[in-house]
């Protein structure tokens, strides 16, 4: 299987635009094409279905269901209606999207009796952190993956999960491994050593992650002329110690109060987010986990939440339910673990 998949949650262009993407994405030798049931409400899984109708067997379809159907029943549910949006006969990998307390048991259950059925072949999960793939690991055999956020910008899954992952033969499947594009095509020595091999930033990021052990990298993008650039992050090599520069290239984890953070009033792809501790509780978008659920569970080994840096003001881009269930457990003074991209003009 080729390294380099396609992600598929698509919050731009047209349904005609998004298949053009992905027939064009396979034609291109990728066969790894990821959806969830969460993306735009099931149109992501429509779209892939109508893409891969007559190439089926060419690819290896990853899908996810919310955690908010983490119950037997639902998930079985859940992997009924995928395949219906999919027009498939098999998920060939389902994983549940995010961690749900409690639910490990319901989720193993449910994963035996679908690969039994015949309705999936693997199994995996999505944002799990090391306590959580602990535990699941001690209720089902043979987790697939674990897909994470993983980039030059965010390496939080070195500190426990990705040794956890390798030790144990699971794949980590990297989401946003451009980070968006943002600063991180703009870092000196990706700068560097695009000039050294003549490569664009985006492949010396990509190629470094998929030389790295049991890692598939799953770009999103609407132009073509990118997703050649992506699918071309896999054929050349770069010495070994330019691998080594990039892997101790690290951003430093700031300590912010979250009394010093503004949470605005939109999140990314217009996302309604909450921007008052009583909003939160209340959870009246239905975000699941709550603020409060994930309070129950939340500590200083969180994965950071984002910040953009304006002068002296700190405004909250990623993270905002973690950002929530920290203060609704710790108050507004006690620092939360943030990463902080450069400044920038409102």
């Amino acid at each position: 299987m080729k390294k380099i998949g396609l992600g598929t949650d698509f919050h731009y262009g047209n349904e005609k635009d998004n298949i053009r993407i992905i027939k064009t994405a396979i034609d291109l030798g990728v066969s790894f094409i990821d959806t969830a049931e969460a993306y735009s409400n099931g149109e992501s899984e429509r779209v892939v279905g109508k893409a891969v109708v007559n190439t089926r067997d060419k690819v290896f379809i990853s899908t996810k269901f919310s955690p908010i159907n983490s119950s037997y029943n639902k998930i079985i549910r859940s992997c009924e209606n995928s395949l219906q949006r999919l027009k498939t006969d098999r998920i060939d990998l389902f994983q549940v999207h995010w961690p749900y307390p409690n639910s490990n048991h319901e989720i193993a259950k449910a994963f035996y009796f679908l690969k039994k059925s015949g309705k999936i072949i693997n199994y995996g999960v999505s944002n799990y952190g090391k306590s959580d793939l602990f535990e699941l690991t001690t209720l089902v055999d043979g987790l697939f993956s674990n897909q994470v956020e993983y980039n030059l910008f965010d390496k939080y899954i070195e500190n426990q999960i990705l040794n956890f992952c390798n030790d144990k033969s699971i794949k980590i499947i990297a989401y946003s491994p451009l980070n968006k594009g943002r600063e991180i095509l703009n870092n000196k020595t990706v700068r560097m050593l695009s000039r050294k091999y003549d490569r664009f930033p985006s492949e010396i990021l990509l190629n470094w992650l998929i030389n790295k052990k049991d890692i598939i990298v799953i770009p999103k993008t609407n132009k073509i002329k990118n997703l050649i650039l992506n699918c071309k992050s896999d054929n050349f090599i770069m010495d070994p110690h330019d691998y080594t520069v990039l892997d101790k290239d690290r951003k430093k984890t700031h300590n912010v109060e979250p009394i010093k953070i503004i949470v605005s009033h939109e999140g990314e792809n217009n996302r309604k987010v909450y921007t008052k501790i009583e909003q939160a509780k209340e959870n009246k978008l239905n975000l699941c986990p709550s603020p409060i659920e994930l309070s129950h569970t939340i500590d200083s080994s969180i994965k950071p939440v984002r910040l953009l840096k304006n002068k002296d003001k700190f405004f909250l881009v990623e993270g905002r339910v973690r950002y929530w269930a920290w203060v609704l457990k710790y108050g507004f003074h006690k620092p939360i673990p943030s990463l902080i991209y450069k400044e920038f003009k409102k």
